[in-house]
Formats: C-alpha cells, sequence, structure tokens
C-alpha cells in the first residue's frame, strides 16, 4: 500500500509535522485506516478485481506495537 494505492508518505510526514518527536509515525492508532488513495488506485483495484483476484501483502513492521498479523484463509 505504501505509496502504490495509499498515500502512505503524505501521512507520514504530515504526523511528523504536527508531532516531530514522533519516531514511528505509521505507529499511531488507525493510521493505516486513514491513508488517502493514490489517484485511480481504487478503480483500477475494482477493475482489475473484475478479471483477477486481488490479494495485498505486506510484512509486519516490527517497530510497530499496533501490528498485528492477520491470517487470510
Amino acid at each position: 500500500m505504501d505509496d502504490v494505492t495509499a498515500n502512505f508518505t503524505s501521512a507520514k510526514l504530515s504526523v511528523l509535522e504536527k508531532v516531530p518527536s514522533q519516531r514511528i509515525p505509521w505507529a499511531q492508532y488507525k493510521f493505516f485506516e486513514n491513508l488517502d488513495p493514490i489517484e485511480g488506485a481504487v478503480e483500477t483495484i475494482i477493475e482489475l478485481s473484475e478479471h483477477f483476484d486481488i490479494c495485498f501483502l505486506t510484512r509486519p513492521s516490527v517497530l510497530n506495537p499496533l501490528c498485528y498479523i492477520y491470517i487470510y484463509k
């Protein structure tokens, strides 16, 4: 998601602007939930999902105490 489908950098910089001492901005509660989508990303994902199964894969951040593992079944 980071700057591919969602605007991670903009959100990170916004947090750092408000709280410069924040060492890990993405460790804030609901940080990822509130990311703005990259222009055209949602529409593209919807279009692709009509032809393909879409999965987002990521690695949990070891620096983020709010990060958890979700097991897709």
